[in-house]
């Protein structure tokens, strides 16, 4: 990818996001029940928006990282997750598989079981979320078949709500 292509992309990916981030939080931030019915109609003219910007954002991360070496990169935008892999299971699902190390207040805050404190590995399908614990030390440099008997040990992530207020 040459430098002019992401000069264009990452403008792109921001405003994605931000559209999307813009979306999620008037939707997530709805009181549902003290909603009339008149409020809650724009709710549906809200998610198709979230669900493009959506859409959007993965094409351009993808587009950015289609010429990484080793099938990860490091994400330097946000500080956060760090190298993260892509691969396909042996059904043709599509995984994005990253390390989470949550902080001494999360684990706190969160109440996580005892073997996901020090962190896990997360295999994400888009529709399906799988965490492994402890993290294979290198996990970065497994094959695509040994990331996939991972994540088929993996357990499946309860789905997470948000907090209402």
């Amino acid at each position: 990818m040459t430098m002019k292509q992401s000069d264009v992309l990452m403008p792109q990916l921001v405003r994605a996001e931000q559209s999307l981030k813009r979306a999620l939080d008037e939707v997530c931030h709805a009181d549902v029940n003290a909603a009339n019915t008149g409020e809650l109609i724009p709710l549906a003219e809200i998610l198709p928006i979230a669900n493009e910007a959506q859409t959007e954002a993965v094409s351009v991360r993808r587009t950015l990282r289609q010429d990484a070496p080793a099938e990860y990169v490091e994400r330097r935008d946000d500080g956060g997750l760090g190298a993260q892999r892509e691969f396909d299971d042996t059904r043709g699902v599509r995984w994005m598989v990253f390390a989470v190390y949550p902080s001494s207040t999360r684990v706190a805050r969160s109440g996580l079981r005892p073997q996901f404190q020090g962190g896990w590995l997360a295999f994400d399908s888009g529709v399906e979320t799988r965490r492994l614990a402890p993290i294979p030390v290198d996990w970065l440099e497994l094959s695509n078949e040994a990331l996939d008997e991972a994540c088929q040990r993996a357990e499946v992530a309860p789905t997470r709500h948000p907090r209402a207020g």
